[in-house]
């Protein structure tokens, strides 16, 4: 994967997280679901470490609940995509 494939697929993660994931988060499972929706082929692993990489520059926050891990874009996240122009 080249670095400008790379970026698109952590703002589609942001995007994603933006409009579903909402204040309880969202589970990498359903994130995958959405991820395959808007084509992009990835294993759950591959999304996972993804997640791992934005939570490591504060742009999406991982929490754990009952039910497993969910995850949720930050403001830093937010200004992101803004800066963006999205």
């Amino acid at each position: 994967m080249t670095e400008a494939d790379r970026q698109q697929l952590r703002i589609a993660i942001l995007l994603i997280l933006r409009a579903q994931g909402g204040d309880v988060g969202m589970a990498a499972e359903r994130m995958l679901s959405a991820m395959r929706v808007a084509s992009y082929d990835l294993t759950l692993p591959a999304l996972e470490s993804e997640l791992g990489q934005l939570a490591d520059s504060r742009l999406v926050k991982v929490h754990t609940t009952l039910t497993g891990k969910r995850w949720r874009i930050t403001s830093m996240g937010e200004s992101d995509l803004e800066e963006a122009g999205l």
